[in-house]
């Protein structure tokens, strides 16, 4: 891959990692990712943490290198899921050519090849992720547009619509009607238990449920989430987090 390294002080601003940015939904096809195999400084750094078999004083201070590394190339940090992002390992980096209409975390990196690295673990599914120019995308790598066809179950129009965009509705779960749900022990979701249901119209099934406190907060999790859900301050935002 011949690729001429491009950089802008002016663009690319890095965030302390105790100043964490809010996990924006910047979701990766993985058939888009590529190989990390762009010789420079920091792939060399890569090889050899990721050489190491435990998390020792050598892996601990070739990880204070790195990020020392990434931020005097203009790395940006942010968080995110690794099931938005792919790699959950300290280490782990790919490529990827970022989309015209990219938004969230990788806004600004749109029409470039970038390299997205692991940097920080954290509790459950979420990382700390830093991410840089590598070149301009190749013309023959650049999408300006993606269309889908989202669709979504018949049994919407006998729920009440809460929130609707192109791809997404949450619906207030109507306990007459029961929504059916793959991979559950009851196979529809209790409406004694959630109140609230998103859909993804990409998928055209429930990504989410919600429970609506006294107080207005509201509870959310993954419908394929074991664990109890996390709390938000609105409908809204719990919406915006798992869209």
């Amino acid at each position: 891959m011949k690729c001429s390294p491009v950089h802008s002080r002016k663009l690319w601003v890095y965030f302390r990692p105790s100043k964490l940015t809010k996990v924006i939904n910047a979701v990766i096809n993985k058939s888009a990712i590529l190989k990390d195999v762009f010789n420079d400084q920091i792939l060399t750094i890569i090889k050899l943490l990721n050489a190491k078999k435990r998390w020792n004083k050598e892996a601990i201070a070739l990880k204070a290198q790195l990020i020392k590394t990434l931020k005097a190339e203009h790395y940006v940090y942010f968080t995110g899921c690794t099931y938005r992002y792919h790699v959950s390992a300290v280490g782990g980096s790919y490529l990827y050519d970022v989309p015209l209409y990219k938004r969230g975390n990788l806004l600004n990196f749109r029409g470039k090849r970038i390299r997205i690295i692991c940097i920080h673990s954290g509790s459950h599914s979420n990382r700390g992720y830093m991410a840089g120019v590598i070149c301009d995308s190749p013309p023959d790598k650049i999408i300006s547009k993606v269309d889908y066809n989202y669709t979504f179950p018949d049994y919407t129009s006998s729920h009440k619509i809460l929130y609707k965009s192109p791809r997404y509705m949450a619906l207030k779960v109507n306990k007459q009607m029961p929504i059916f749900l793959k991979n559950s022990p009851t196979n529809y979701i209790d409406g004694n238990l959630w109140d609230t249901v998103l859909i993804d119209g990409k998928e055209g099934t429930p990504v989410a449920i919600f429970k609506h406190n006294a107080d207005g907060t509201v509870k959310g999790k993954r419908v394929s989430w074991t664990i109890d859900g996390n709390y938000f301050p609105t409908l809204k935002d719990a919406i915006n987090n798992f869209k």
